[in-house]
């Protein structure tokens, strides 16, 4: 009978430690103050980009946009004589849905020897800028331009021109200038 209390008396306190341990935690966590969630809102960057070359049917220097085709294979220019005009235009859009810095570079730029290498040249208006820029095509790759600012679901039209320079001649015959790619760069604005 005295185990048989001991227990009962075991069992009354264990519950009441237990009742204690439960309302102390339940009053410790409503007491502590809550801060406001943080929210985090992020959006998307995704771009679309066609490159078209144009034909300047009537030769008086404006290509006219019905001109223009898409480009599906890598521009390979040979055979190309001093003066010779090559018209583009880079369709771009921003499809995310927040602005962001676009930066378009050509890349693996191909040249069958390095006697091909300064003798064309890149002529645009830059976006950014609104300033004419001429570029020679000397590297493997070549920044035309970086950090414009295109905002969502819009676009961008970016014409250009390669030139063969006025040094080409008879030793460069056969040989080539090759552009594989082009790279689109869409990148987050911080802040």
């Amino acid at each position: 009978m005295r185990n048989k209390a001991k227990v009962i008396r075991l069992f009354i306190m264990f519950t009441f430690s237990l009742i204690t341990l439960i309302t102390v935690t339940f009053a410790w966590f409503i007491a502590i103050d809550k801060t406001d969630p943080i929210i985090i809102k992020s959006g998307t960057l995704k771009v679309s980009a066609s490159l078209y070359i144009g034909l300047d049917t009537d030769e008086d220097g404006n290509v006219e946009e019905s001109e223009y085709s898409i480009v599906e294979e890598p521009i390979n220019l040979t055979n190309v004589l001093p003066g010779n005009i090559y018209y583009f235009k880079l369709e771009i859009e921003n499809l995310g849905s927040v602005p962001g810095h676009l930066s378009v570079d050509a890349i693996n730029i191909i040249y069958s020897d390095d006697i091909m290498k300064n003798t064309f040249k890149f002529d645009f208006v830059n976006p950014k800028s609104s300033e004419e820029e001429t570029l020679f095509i000397f590297d493997e790759e070549i920044n035309l331009f970086e950090d414009f600012v295109i905002y969502k679901e819009s676009s961008l039209q970016f014409y250009f021109r390669i030139i063969g320079d006025e040094i080409i001649n008879t030793d460069m015959q056969g040989h080539s200038l090759k552009l594989s790619s082009f790279l689109i760069t869409l990148d987050q604005i911080q802040g």
